[in-house]
């Protein structure tokens, strides 16, 4: 049984090669700290998402997501830890 949607692969693929690389391309989290909340946030961002997706630079991407966060108030990073 794939406990994976088929219709979802591709989206658990790219996740993949950004968390540990694939092929020759590096992966964008490289210190689970701050990296991974980063990673977070970028997800929830519809245009960072598409930055990441086009140039695979985190620090660029989140940017995004911290120039939105900080116009209206709130702080960037979310937690990952419940």
């Amino acid at each position: 049984m794939n406990s994976v949607p088929a219709e979802k692969i591709g989206d658990l693929l790219r996740l993949m090669s950004w968390l540990c690389g694939q092929n020759d391309e590096p992966a964008v989290v490289f210190q689970q700290n701050p990296h991974l909340n980063q990673l977070v946030e970028v997800l929830g961002d519809e245009r960072a998402l598409a930055m990441l997706e086009a140039a695979r630079d985190l620090n660029n991407a989140f940017g995004e997501v911290e120039d939105t966060a900080l116009r209206f108030g709130r702080s960037p990073a979310l937690s990952i830890k419940r």
